[in-house]
């Protein structure tokens, strides 16, 4: 289910200057944060002075501070990102602001309990064989959103289909990616109103079809078949016609998009106005039409055309042929 989020303009000003209660939020807990750290670290300092902690081994305070500056640098990055107004970058930079929180702390952490870089091997290896069979699947799952993260095969708002699996990218995290569900009984890409979790390890083992990315267009098919006799080769051009005032505007905008990608991979010219193929069976003189639309009103597209060309048919009282036979009864005498 799609949730609305409604936000309400703030009647307060500041010098003039509307605030932002996403940053006002954000700058709140980040000062709330550090002030929360500071007390921390000025009670360790006093519990070591009358010698609470000297049980505790000094590897185990640095670490609560690594983790604590995790999380303040986690607050500062989230309080500049906030003020990012385009909704896709400031996702992005929401994400790479946790990315980045979390290599500091790992760093630091690998830093205060390993001293040897021998050590460390040696204890890699040995976690890595005491876990990898019982662990496999949320390795994998790591290792697809570190190839998410850097490769960048999908991103948030492009479409996708994967093992199956097709919809509108809307979140990811280390082990699942969401996403919008299209197609299943609503026989057309449309949206079912299901949130599916998809593994990110399914990103290492199987195809993904990425409808959005550098060009969100793709050819898709209407055909009609006629009866014998029709003139094919003037319904043919009638309905080249139709498609092409139809799509006029895809048309020019996939075009300048397609020059823009032919930039970054080795491409091929390619037609993109409209394009009829005629051929016949048994039962009629099929038309096929090829045409471009933007992935994402794909059904809107194909809807607005067969109605244009059913309206075609009808005004010029052509009969579309369907498979049937006919049975002629005679009175037997």
């Amino acid at each position: 289910m799609q949730r609305l989020w409604i936000l309400r303009q703030p009647k307060g000003t500041y010098k003039g200057a509307v605030i932002d209660r996403n940053m006002v939020s954000s700058l709140t807990k980040a000062t709330a944060v550090i002030l929360l750290s500071v007390v921390f670290a000025f009670l360790l300092l006093i519990a070591k002075s009358y010698f609470v902690l000297d049980v505790l081994s000094p590897h185990v305070l640095y670490s609560v501070f690594a983790v604590l500056s995790g999380i303040i640098i986690y607050y500062i990055l989230s309080l500049l990102t906030s003020r990012i107004e385009e909704p896709k970058l400031r996702f992005t930079f929401a994400k790479v602001a946790m990315v980045i929180a979390v290599a500091v702390a790992l760093i630091v952490l690998l830093v205060v309990w390993i001293q040897q870089l021998t050590f460390l091997a040696i204890s890699l290896g040995l976690v890595a064989a005491g876990v990898s069979f019982s662990l496999q699947q949320p390795i994998t799952s790591l290792v697809g959103w570190l190839v998410l993260a850097f490769e960048r095969p999908f991103s948030v708002g492009d479409r996708i289909e994967i093992n199956g699996v097709a919809g509108d990218v809307i979140d990811y995290g280390f082990f699942f990616v969401k996403v919008m569900e299209i197609r299943q009984w609503t026989n057309a890409d449309l949206y079912t109103g299901r949130i599916l979790l998809v593994p990110t390890n399914w990103i290492l083992s199987n195809t993904i079809y990425n409808y959005s990315k550098d060009f969100g267009y793709i050819w898709d098919r209407l055909w009609v078949g006629l009866l014998y006799g029709a003139d094919y080769t003037k319904v043919a051009n009638d309905i080249r016609e139709i498609a092409s005032q139809c799509t006029q505007k895809m048309v020019e905008e996939a075009v300048q998009v397609y020059t823009k990608v032919e930039k970054k991979y080795f491409l091929k010219d390619t037609s993109f106005d409209p394009q009829v193929f005629v051929s016949f069976n048994s039962n009629w003189v099929q038309i096929d039409l090829r045409y471009i639309t933007e992935i994402k009103i794909r059904a809107k597209t194909h809807s607005e055309l067969s109605a244009l060309i059913l309206q075609y048919l009808s005004q010029n009282k052509l009969t579309v042929a369907s498979s049937s036979m006919n049975v002629n009864v005679s009175e037997q005498k």
